[in-house]
């Protein structure tokens, strides 16, 4: 076969199992690997479900498991038996050459699943695996800029909108599932539980607000977040670093706490952006309309205070925010990758937003 497939594309079209030799599912994403065995459990999804038997891969003799993929059960459906070893990466290490003569052997009546979180595509078992078997990629899609990798955040978010139409029937919106990847920090098995959640909050078919998403998705965390969001972006660095400290008491990772604040901070960029463009090219726009496009809503006030947080940082101030949210973004996944170095760019980060914005009128 041509190189892996994603388990985004097996799970939208099963490829077909082969009868014997072995099928890897690879990589970190563990509610993937666990979504593509249920794939192929079902049969590809067009009904029978297919015999299987797992192993222990740390406790079984090799013999226990030749005999496993030689025997075929009268009542296994037409696919093969499927074998599984998981978490089998030390298996896969100490038995590289015994894995190799699977594919030699014909008739089995078994397929062999190893589910692994590295599979190298410099090993020769990789190469025949490739060429007469199956492995499927059970990582984030990425996208390639330059000489590195980033996730997809365009093809997550699509997952995340036709996870929510087809298996939990209410309607997600690009808006909403880009805030949720941001929440759950791209973790799909996380995801995939908020999706959950939020589907028992609506009707079928009824579509879930950004609000909606940001209540169940986040509770108290969230709500405290938010707080300290608009504290930072009013000025008041003060409340906005108590609300920090909280979170970070209850054991908050400052990867996650940053998405949250990326996300809203993004949406002042787009809209000073949109601004911006509608100024050069002579065309009248209402700042209601830009904050709009840039994904405020008009819900319990979101859109006025958005105008005035807008007004107090300064169109001047909001075109900075983009290098001040990419610097922070490279600190915590290098110089300040541990957890207790995170908190002091995010803190930071707060201390730059209420040094830039004019602090709010009292009331």
């Amino acid at each position: 076969m041509p190189g892996p497939i994603h388990a985004f594309d097996y799970l939208n079209s099963p490829a077909k199992l082969p009868d014997g030799g072995v099928c890897v599912l690879f990589g970190s994403q563990r509610f993937l690997a666990t979504s593509v065995l249920q794939k192929m459990l079902s049969g590809g999804g067009a009904g029978g479900e297919l015999q299987s038997a797992r192993l222990n891969p740390d406790t079984m003799r090799w013999s226990d498991l030749m005999d496993e993929l030689g025997t075929k059960s009268l009542f296994g459906g037409d696919g093969p038996k499927l074998v599984i070893l998981d978490d089998a990466d030390d298996f896969v290490s100490k038995n590289r050459d015994k894995l190799e003569d699977l594919f030699k052997k014909k008739n089995l009546g078994g397929l062999l699943v190893l589910i692994v979180e590295t599979w190298l595509a410099t090993t020769r078992l990789y190469k025949m695996v490739d060429h007469d078997g199956i492995h499927v990629h059970c990582d984030l899609p990425v996208v390639h800029r330059g000489k590195s990798k980033n996730p997809d955040d365009a093809q997550i978010a699509k997952w995340l909108i036709e996870r929510a139409k087809q298996t939990y029937r209410f309607k997600l919106d690009s808006d909403g599932a880009n805030l949720l990847r941001e929440l759950c920090n791209n973790d799909l098995g996380r995801m995939d539980q908020e999706l959950a959640k939020i589907s028992l909050f609506l009707q079928p078919g009824e579509a879930a607000s950004q609000d909606r998403v940001r209540t169940v998705v986040g509770g108290w965390r969230n709500e405290t977040m938010w707080t300290a969001i608009d504290a930072a972006v009013d000025g008041d660095a003060t409340t906005s670093l108590k609300m920090l400290d909280k979170l970070f008491r209850n054991e908050e990772h400052p990867l996650a706490l940053f998405g949250q604040f990326s996300w809203s901070l993004r949406r002042y960029v787009l809209a000073g952006r949109v601004l911006d463009a509608a100024e050069k090219t002579g065309r009248r726009i209402s700042k209601r309309e830009a904050f709009e496009q840039a994904g405020f809503r008009n819900w319990q006030g979101e859109l006025e205070r958005a105008e005035q947080s807008f007004e107090r940082l300064g169109r001047k101030r909001i075109a900075g925010l983009a290098n001040l949210i990419l610097r922070s973004d490279m600190q915590l996944k290098r110089s300040h990758s541990h957890e207790s170095r995170g908190r002091l760019v995010i803190e930071k980060l707060v201390l730059a937003l209420a040094q830039t914005a004019r602090p709010a009128a009292k009331k």
